[in-house]
């Protein structure tokens, strides 16, 4: 509660109360862990994974260039970011596909690394999700409401 005073150039004073409510975040870094221990050692950031948030309020993300996603207006309180992996190729180096913040009250960092460990199938390498084809066949799935696993295919765009 914040109560405030003024005062005028009569001297009439006049005070009031107001509730102030106070958000924070959780911003999520991914990593492509290229060493696999890990830590994110060469800043290989994974753009277009898919983040999702869970608990106190529920939402859902893709990772930018930089292989960050920020979950803002949060109000304090218990929060599940689990990521979504493209196959079962890929790996967590980093504890999980779900981390959990409890007390949640001033904007935290996450960090996901991960490890692909054999090359995606149907003959679409990383280097095709990268370039523009790949893009392009990226967004109009997501825009045509494609199948669940090109969708899934954001993930394989490492930076």
């Amino acid at each position: 509660m914040v109560t405030c005073q003024a005062t005028d150039a009569c001297n009439n004073q006049r005070s009031a109360s107001f509730p102030v409510t106070v958000y924070t975040s959780l911003r999520v870094h991914k990593f492509y862990d290229t060493n696999v221990n890990g830590q994110d050692d060469d800043g290989s950031a994974v753009a277009g994974f898919k983040m999702v948030l869970s608990g106190g309020a529920s939402a859902t993300q893709y990772t930018d260039a930089g292989g960050n996603t920020t979950f803002t207006g949060l109000l304090p309180g218990n929060y599940t970011v689990t990521e979504v992996l493209p196959s079962t190729s890929w790996v967590s180096t980093t504890g999980g596909v779900s981390q959990t913040v409890t007390g949640l009250s001033c904007p935290t960092s996450l960090n996901f690394g991960n490890y692909c460990f054999s090359p995606p199938t149907q003959g679409l390498t990383i280097g095709f999700w990268t370039n523009k084809n790949g893009q392009n066949k990226l967004q109009a799935q997501d825009q045509n409401g494609g199948s669940h696993d090109r969708r899934r295919r954001h993930a394989l765009r490492p930076r």
